[in-house]
């Protein structure tokens, strides 16, 4: 099985130790893609409107500077530097032995800037979203279709996959052919804060009790003990499964879910 999550923006940023390696990070047939758009980025990110280029508010130009020293300052492992409402819900880095070597395994992170990434990969903190209009480059999401569709069916395989992108992120890269049989979209009825709570959550319960289901139908049936689900298809061109997934709610009308659970100071 593989669960497919879109990055955070919010991200850790204040790491130390060595710099990253482009070509050391997972899935290393994307490293000419990820060279181009760091090179697009830096440069763009050291002009005086690099803000207004890049669509990102002006209250963040210390992070759109920080992209300037993207291949020099220190890194860190993507499990620790993502921690957006997802990531401190799925809470990566209090998971040990088994459960850890799962999700290593087991997730992989779309990125804007990097593509696709595996937890463990060691990557810089950047600002850079899906949508961001990076001269010289074509849309994010084109400018990876081609090499994500490259190496995620592989890494996919004879599995699930289950997909907690949403928006642009999912623009990206979709199965095509008999991979669409294995591939079931998470929907969360709910606002955007909510669905990303839903999918940090419904993540942590896959890996947390190793749960590698085999079919749309086993991923239903699973998931039904912590969520009000509902499975379908949906014929668009590729008939992708779908889930919709709603919190349940108890006697006082608030979600049950599982809390945020914060393992950075300050995230």
């Amino acid at each position: 099985m593989l669960i497919l999550l879109p990055s955070s923006q919010t991200m850790h940023r204040h790491p130390s130790g060595r710099a990253m390696s482009l070509p050391d990070l997972s899935f290393p047939a994307l490293t000419p893609t990820r060279s181009l758009i760091a090179e697009v980025l830096i440069a763009e990110s050291a002009e005086p409107y690099a803000t207004a280029t890049l669509r990102i508010s002006p209250a963040l130009a210390a992070e759109v500077a920080g992209n300037t020293r993207l291949l020099t300052d220190p890194a860190m492992l993507a499990r620790d530097l993502y921690i957006g409402t997802l990531y401190r819900c799925l809470d990566l880095p209090s998971l040990t032995g088994l459960a850890r070597r799962r999700a290593n395994h087991w997730i992989v992170i779309q990125s804007p800037l990097y593509g696709a990434l595996r937890p463990s990969d060691r990557i810089a903190p950047y600002r850079l979203s899906m949508n961001s209009p990076l001269p010289h480059v074509a849309p994010l999401a084109n400018r990876w279709r081609e090499p994500l569709g490259h190496v995620l069916p592989t890494a996919i395989g004879a599995g699930l996959l289950v997909d907690c992108r949403s928006g642009v992120d999912a623009t990206a890269w979709s199965p095509r052919g008999s991979l669409a049989l294995q591939w079931v979209k998470v929907r969360v009825n709910g606002s955007a804060a909510s669905a990303k709570q839903v999918h940090g959550q419904l993540t942590r319960h896959l890996i947390e009790d190793l749960v590698d289901a085999q079919s749309p139908q086993d991923l239903r049936d699973y998931l039904a003990r912590h969520f009000d689900v509902q499975l379908s298809r949906r014929d668009r061109g590729v008939r992708e499964w779908l889930l919709d997934v709603t919190p349940r709610e108890d006697d006082s009308g608030r979600s049950r879910t599982r809390p945020a659970l914060r393992h950075l100071t300050n995230a």
